[in-house]
């Protein structure tokens, strides 16, 4: 390296502007009268046959020790001193930040290292990147039998997360920073954000499981709070004429709706039904543990009447085939025919208030929509609908 002003090195320079620190005070005394190519010897011939060279000035000079562990000791002293000597200044730096981070963590460098080895081949697996995650997450909740609604969420919120951060992006180098950020630029409304959020937690809890990383980077998120809407609903004559339109494009996607405004069936459930689920002789619904929110069989028992009586226009092995796909086109069509702006969730929200304002209370409503705590149905659906044309609602027949 080129010397500068008075034979120094840049090396020299830097050194010298370095603020007095504890770590190279540890330096300067390590180094402290090492013993420089220090080797063992044994003398056969001396009494005190054990010992060590070593060169000093270029001149060669000895100890002898009477036992063999007392040179050992003395010889691994000098010999990890001289490995302290050899450090470079840049690798000296580089292992006070690892023992500073391990100390923050609150964990020793020597421990960790321990941890790395008992970890052995089930180490993390470095080569896996941020889209190598998310189609891993994507196949596994399709095993899963998971919702289309749900895998059409997922996979929008993937495609964007994976175009933010890069699709190539090593995971491990996946930063809470960079996840906030991706969360800050979105500018969705406040209850996507608690969705997407849901996701990011369950793709990264994913991660670990697979141990292909240690700690979620979607931890303690900020989101917006979420605000609550008032429930958008249909009046009974906008009901009314859903419904026949509906019925201009088929029978079964009236049958369908009629399951959304008179039992409340969500639009995850609705395409979901299996000849059989629905029995009309014994009045009732049944939606297996597998395809309901709460992971619990729900059986629907006191559904409205009138039912009953949209469900027998329709060839019920038909009704089972339809997809996800085709009920949500179709029943945009029947809402453009009849003029009517879809609220959100309007089809369960309707049944849920005209409900709620019918039995004064929410107890019913909440059994039937399977929700466990009838005070928050109570709270988000009253005063929403009056009795008067709660029970018009429930008179709309074919």
């Amino acid at each position: 390296m080129q010397g500068g002003e008075h034979g120094e090195t840049v090396v020299d320079r830097f050194e010298q502007n370095l603020q007095p620190s504890a770590t190279m005070s540890e330096r300067d005394n390590a180094t402290k009268g090492v013993l420089k190519g220090i080797r063992k010897c044994e003398r056969k011939d001396r009494r005190n046959r054990f010992g060590v060279e070593w060169k000093d000035n270029g001149r060669r000079r000895f100890r002898f020790f009477k036992e063999e562990k007392e040179r050992n000791a003395f010889f691994e002293a000098n010999y990890k001193a001289r490995e302290v000597e050899n450090f470079s200044l840049s690798e000296w730096l580089r292992w006070q930040d690892i023992k500073r981070e391990a100390e923050e963590i609150g964990i020793e460098p020597e421990a960790a290292l321990a941890l790395a080895r008992r970890q052995g081949a089930k180490g993390f697996v470095k080569g896996k990147t941020l889209g190598d995650a998310t189609a891993s997450y994507l196949a596994t909740a399709e095993r899963k039998g998971r919702s289309e609604d749900y895998l059409r969420h997922l996979r929008s919120f993937f495609d964007r997360l994976n175009a933010s951060l890069g699709k190539e992006m090593p995971l491990l180098e996946v930063s809470r920073e960079q996840m906030q950020n991706f969360f800050d630029g979105l500018g969705v409304g406040a209850i996507t954000y608690k969705n997407y959020r849901a996701y990011s937690t369950a793709l990264f809890n994913h991660c670990i499981q697979e141990e292909w990383m240690d700690r979620s980077p979607a931890a303690r998120l900020v989101i917006p709070e979420v605000k609550k809407e008032e429930p958008g609903i249909l009046t009974p004559d906008q009901t009314c004429d859903l419904l026949q339109a509906a019925r201009t494009i088929s029978d079964e996607l009236a049958a369908l709706l009629a399951l959304q405004f008179f039992a409340g069936i969500r639009n995850a459930n609705v395409t979901r039904f299996e000849v059989g689920e629905i029995n009309a002789k014994a009045k009732t619904i049944t939606i297996p543990a597998a395809k309901f929110k709460t992971k619990k069989r729900h059986v629907i028992e006191d559904a409205a009447p009138v039912l009953w009586k949209w469900l027998a226009l329709a060839d019920m092995d038909e009704l089972c085939r339809w997809t996800a796909r085709n009920f949500n086109w179709r029943k945009g069509q029947a809402f453009k025919s009849a003029g009517i702006e879809p609220p959100k969730n309007a089809l369960r929200h309707s049944f849920a208030s005209y409900r709620c304002a019918l039995d004064g209370s929410a107890e019913k409503a909440s059994y039937i929509l399977g929700h466990q705590n009838p005070r928050e149905i109570w709270q988000a659906y009253k005063a929403t609908a009056s009795r008067a044309d709660s029970k018009r609602f429930f008179a709309i027949s074919p």
